[in-house]
């Protein structure tokens, strides 16, 4: 165990129920895409936060279109084969175009950005919410704090651990207990997700 991963769990495990999961698993790895905007183009098509467990219908267009790695250079290729294996709806073409509009416009080091900036950047995307640019910032970008509250299974998980009532804002709840978790937010996120994959199998 390196250091850095030694001062996540010691600062993560102040929180007596998080320190409790800790002690079943092992600390989840934070990585970095090599093509944000394919896992963008992943989270449009998808219509869901970008676990990529749950890329299937993005997998099944891509492999129509006999793409492995979505760029721009090659997009053509999936209008060619008519988005074959989604079901998209007028407003998820309409996202689809202004992300490639913005990409064409110009070529950014999204890893240079700070996490306030890319939800500027992306936030004024009709059908790119919250949600999936956080999940972009863990996912694809490798960002230590980031927390999705309102995620369905984090919240799931969180009201039964914590013993929340899932009646009375169960968000705010749940964000009131997460901002301990700062600055390793994300690795908290990975775990309580985790945490859920174990008991389920």
């Amino acid at each position: 165990m390196t250091k850095k991963e030694l001062k996540i769990i010691n600062h993560l495990s102040k929180d007596e129920v998080l320190g409790d999961v800790i002690k079943q698993l092992s600390l989840p790895k934070l990585n970095v895409s090599s093509n944000f905007f394919h896992d963008l183009m992943s989270c449009i098509i998808e219509q869901q936060i970008h676990y990529r467990s749950t890329k299937k219908i993005f997998e099944r267009v891509l492999n129509n279109a006999k793409i492995e790695d979505l760029t721009i250079q090659n997009f053509h290729k999936l209008e060619e084969s008519n988005f074959k294996g989604a079901t998209l709806s007028i407003k998820k073409y309409e996202t689809i175009q202004s992300v490639l509009d913005l990409f064409s416009d110009e070529e950014t080091e999204w890893n240079s950005l700070k996490n306030e900036e890319i939800h500027r950047k992306l936030g004024v995307i009709n059908g790119v919410g919250i949600k999936t640019i956080d999940s972009l910032l863990i996912y694809s970008l490798g960002r230590e704090d980031v927390f999705i509250p309102d995620d369905y299974h984090i919240e799931k998980i969180m009201a039964s651990l914590y013993k929340l009532n899932p009646s009375f804002n169960l968000k705010a709840q749940i964000n009131s207990i997460t901002q301990d978790f700062s600055p390793y937010k994300s690795y908290a996120f990975l775990l309580f997700l985790k945490w859920k994959n174990k008991k389920t199998n």
